[in-house]
């Protein structure tokens, strides 16, 4: 309990930042038990884990391991979709029709401001011709739209990987698609592409492009507008140019120091890091394009890793006249009004391209890397962390922006238009801006969320912008849109993170009122990652956005400005594109689904889908026999319980020392009164929805082990030493009757907290005592012999033989876009599958993985046979998971059709029929599966009352977190109902 107490105390101060409880109604129901109601529930803005840091690590599942791995999975998983397995030929069905449902007066996210929402999207092209958008869904593929995003068709289908990063479009080779592969977040689920493709054919017929190699993220692809058989390729190992409409590329070799043109040598991954390019386009001014214009942003700069290397020291600009391999030279920003190069994290860029416009126009917006690798404000000294003792550090700082420049010569001079203290003003009508007492200020994920891009048909007599329109977290336009953007501006928000009802600090009261004095019915979705500006040839134009809730359009005619109402209530019909973490679903049908950033989602039977709760949502777990039973949960164990459907919760969370943002949390199959979660330590309850419900702590969580730290294991006198010695932490869990199984890692994330990895399986099966429910008797760390060191993903127990336990592995790294080594020697362990089995309770182990794809694997259920989700898809077993044995791998055959290469994250066999299979696709939202009739399905366990979810199947799932909530500060009293969320740093 030491661990518990202290955290505990922890939040109590913290209570006074920001304090209250998690209202369980929309109307804001009475606080819970005071000290019961976690931070992480309260703010979980996605900066909060960057910013404060309060629980441990956060951590990637699975992706791929060496460069070329992608490459040779999916050609596996080719050679796999001819194999026959039993169950294997049905075919898959999406589940859920329309938009994820987010105004829904039922439930407790009404009120925000967010109506229908999709998937991230990370970019858009536009075929002026045929009038057709095209949006890059960072997870989930490439789709078009006829109707200006009226409606949405997927067109991706066909790629190799539904990791797409940007698209373009050139009218050359009788019109040509082009899609760059690869994310370009640079979050916790990141994962590296599989090079270029393009299609003449609008998406019916892909093909390969050479010279981009495979593993790279992918951020953005520009086609000249001199010569559009020229195309560009902005990846995070390089800039790539093609000079045949995208069917092959060269490096063009930035001069970026010592690692200059190869990513792949030791130590040099992440140094060119191109996180966006421009081609200037000819105009009427003199200019004649051609000119490139490329950003190098990696969004930790010049950091070292732990053995002292230098992740990224060639950060910056980088021009040429003509763009041709070996012409690019690197601009001296330290001299030319541009942010000092030290400080250069990630960048992106917004060239003029309207006709009356001057083309020599371009602007930046750029992350600030020593803000981001310190966390402090520069130049700022106090004697206490807390001098008033509250909980707030005056040294942190508040956004990790740097701020907005604009160059009048194409990248050669720069003058500065905006620092990040100006998006902090009250008077912007910014949410995040009333939150910077906080410690959550405009701009604090902008290593994450970034765009910039002048209005075309706006411009002054002399062809200067006169309205510029950026991404961050809201959406943020140049207040007076008549006056040219060539030096210091202005900016309001016309897409805030909410509806901007409330005005959060008393403070700020009377500028806030005069922002808000009508609070529009709707507003964006946060988190913006893409814009494109369409004009109408009449002098009006729309702007298109993407963000994390999918796609907003807004067309205003000549002389007309943009308004946050003016977006509506989102473009997302015909998307299939939500990111679910985990999938649960109760005998009468009914599914929930926690949602990277949109919360929790249930689908009823009908197939409708809403959100019943805000925020991120990660895993979730249902009472099989009554659906309105439910527990979700928010990033690092932030649990709350629901008994009504999800109409009304209840805060009912463990207090860790420290967490994974994708904490486990599992149901018992024989009790669905019997829960499991786990961060430094292991929690139990047997209590269900009453947990934490008693004033005297009689039904709180049990805290049955303490995993101690990578140096100490399961010493409940360990201190973590940062960053020799980490927390242990869970990353995947498992329970049958007394059984319990708890994988974990510590130092989970060698690229963000620069730890050496390491993981092991704790359990109190075949310990000193028998298993026993809420007790730490017998609970010991098993040997794992023959098990890799790399990220437990899931464990599952078979459900006759509590000793024979199946596990999957991740890659060899935890994030994906950086491969093994990339920042340094990191502990992980290359070598090995990703599925391996023990029948001895963990001691031992041996890779079953046979032929599967040698990629990262998330989740494994046995329906006789071993039925596993990786990076590329649904694998099923073709002999019975129980024939596995030393020496005796399994071989793997694709489970059915109609399943893109999607990573799957969890997955469930229905509690009602367990020859039905959900599974929840990190990109394209929950797919449903049917086995043949003669395929043999694992009986479950002995039903008793209340039997579980599971059914085995390894760790299920909460969900996230909104109510209402009430801060209460030293300085000002805060008052305000909060959908909030966070991505993995």
């Amino acid at each position: 309990m030491r661990q518990l107490l202290t955290l505990r105390r922890r939040r109590v101060v913290l209570g006074l930042l920001v304090a209250g409880a998690v209202a369980a109604t929309a109307a804001g129901r009475a606080a819970e038990r005071e000290g019961d109601s976690p931070v992480s529930e309260a703010v979980h803005l996605e900066q909060a884990g960057e910013l404060m840091r309060v629980f441990g690590t956060l951590e990637q599942r699975f992706g791929e391991g060496q460069v070329g791995d992608y490459r040779a999975a999916i050609a596996q998983r080719a050679a796999l979709a001819q194999v026959a397995a039993p169950g294997a030929a049905g075919t898959w069905s999406p589940v859920g029709t329309g938009p994820l449902i987010a105004d829904d007066p039922t439930y407790p996210t009404a009120g925000e401001g967010y109506s229908r929402l999709a998937g991230r999207i990370s970019d858009f092209a536009y075929d002026a011709a045929t009038h057709r958008l095209f949006a890059a869904v960072a997870s989930g593929g490439l789709w078009a739209s006829d109707d200006m995003g009226g409606h949405w068709r997927p067109i991706g289908d066909g790629l190799p990987t539904q990791q797409v990063g940007s698209v373009g479009y050139s009218p050359a080779g009788g019109g040509t698609l082009i899609a760059l592969t690869g994310d370009n977040a640079f979050g916790g689920y990141t994962y590296g592409g599989a090079g270029v493709y393009h299609s003449e054919d609008e998406g019916a017929t892909w093909h390969k492009a050479a010279g981009v190699p495979d593993g790279a993220m992918g951020f953005k692809v520009a086609v000249d507008p001199t010569d559009p058989s020229v195309v560009y390729a902005a990846t995070g190992v390089g800039l790539f140019r093609s000079t045949d409409t995208g069917r092959s590329f060269a490096n063009v070799d930035l001069p970026t120091g010592a690692c200059h043109g190869n990513s792949f040598a030791p130590g040099c991954f992440l140094a060119n890091v191109v996180t966006d390019v421009v081609v200037q386009a000819p105009d009427t001014f003199g200019h004649t394009g051609g000119t490139v214009l490329a950003a190098v942003g990696w969004r930790a700069g010049a950091f070292k890793n732990a053995d002292g290397s230098v992740q990224a020291p060639g950060n910056g600009l980088y021009r040429s006249d003509s763009g041709v391999p070996g012409s690019f030279g690197a601009l001296d920003v330290d001299g030319n009004g541009f942010a000092p190069q030290a400080n250069i994290g990630r960048v992106e860029l917004g060239a003029a391209v309207g006709p009356d416009q001057d083309h020599g126009y371009v602007y930046a917006e750029v992350q600030d890397a020593v803000l981001f690798t310190t966390g402090k404000i520069e130049g700022l000294d106090t004697p206490s962390a807390d001098p008033f003792g509250i909980g707030i550090d005056p040294t942190n700082t508040t956004t990790y922006l740097n701020g907005v420049y604009v160059s009048a010569d194409f990248g050669q001079t720069w003058t500065l238009v905006a620092d990040h203290k100006q998006f902090e003003l009250p008077t912007t009508g910014s949410v995040l801006a009333q939150l910077s007492a906080l410690g959550f200020g405009p701009g604090i994920q902008s290593w994450y969320d970034e765009w910039i891009k002048p209005d075309p048909t706006r411009q002054d007599a002399n062809g200067v912008p006169t309205r510029l329109v950026l991404g961050l977290e809201e959406i943020y336009q140049n207040r007076l849109t008549a006056l040219p953007v060539n030096g210091l501006t202005d900016f309001q928000a016309i897409g805030p993170y909410d509806n901007g009802a409330h005005c959060l600090i008393i403070a700020a009261q009377p500028a806030c009122d005069a922002q808000h004095q009508v609070a529009p019915a709707t507003t964006t979705h946060p988190d913006q990652h893409a814009g494109i500006w369409i004009p109408d040839g009449q002098g009006g134009v729309a702007l298109v956005v993407g963000n994390d809730g999918g796609a907003y359009v807004q067309a205003v005619g000549a002389g007309q400005e943009l308004t946050t109402a003016g977006f509506g209530k989102g473009a997302q019909e015909g998307f299939h594109t939500l990111l679910p973490y985990g999938v649960t679903m109760a005998k009468d049908g009914t599914i929930y689904a926690g949602l990277q950033d949109n919360g929790e989602m249930k689908i009823p039977v009908d197939g409708s889908q809403h959100m019943a709760y805000g925020g991120d949502g990660v895993f979730t777990v249902v009472d099989p026999n009554d659906s309105n039973v439910v527990y979700e949960e928010t990033p690092e164990a932030g649990i709350a319980g629901s008994t009504d459907g999800g109409m009304n919760w209840t805060s009912m969370a463990p207090f860790f020392d420290s967490a994974n943002f994708y904490s486990p949390l599992v149901m018992d199959p024989s009790d669905a009164r019997h829960l499991f979660t786990g961060g430094s330590e292991i929690a139990e309850t047997t209590f269900g929805p009453d947990t934490n419900a008693a004033s005297d702590g009689s039904k709180d969580w049990a805290i049955v082990f303490d995993l101690g730290t990578q140096q100490h294991p399961a010493d409940v006198n360990a201190t973590a030493d940062e960053p020799a010695d980490p927390n242990n932490i869970a990353s995947a869990q498992a329970v049958l009757g007394d059984a319990a199984y708890a994988a974990f890692c510590g130092g989970c994330d060698p690229v963000r907290d620069h730890h050496t990895f390491g993981a092991g399986i704790a359990t109190n099966v075949g310990g000193s005592k028998p298993p026993m429910r809420m007790t730490s008797d017998g609970w010991h760390i098993a040997k794992a012999t023959g098990l890799p060191k790399r990220l437990i993903t899931s464990v599952t127990i078979d459900p006759h033989d509590t000793r024979t336990i199946y596990v999957t592995l991740g890659s060899s790294h935890i994030r994906p876009y950086a491969p093994p080594g990339a920042v340094g020697p990191d502990g992980l362990d290359p070598t090995g599958g990703h599925v391996y089995k023990s029948t001895d309770a963990g001691e031992t182990f041996f890779d079953i993985s046979g032929d599967l794809p040698a990629i990262g694997a998330g989740w494994s259920v046995l329906h006789d046979q071993l039925v596993v989700g990786t990076t590329v898809g649904v694998f099923t077993s073709v002999e019975p998971a129980a024939s596995a044995a030393p020496g005796h791998p399994l071989h793997f055959a694709v489970l059915g059709d109609g399943l893109p290469a999607v990573p799957v994250f969890s997955m469930q066999l229905s509690p009602s029929d367990p020859n039905v299979l959900v599974v929840a696709t990190l990109g394209r939202g929950i797919y449903r599966y049917a086995f043949s009739a003669s395929a043999a399905a694992a009986p479950p366990p002995a039903p008793v009352a209340g039997a579980g979810t599971l059914a085995a199947t390894g760790p299920p799932s909460g969900t996230a977190a909104l109510g209402a909530l009430v801060f209460a500060l030293a300085l000002a009293a805060i008052a305000c109902r909060r959908r909030v969320s966070a991505p993995s740093r």
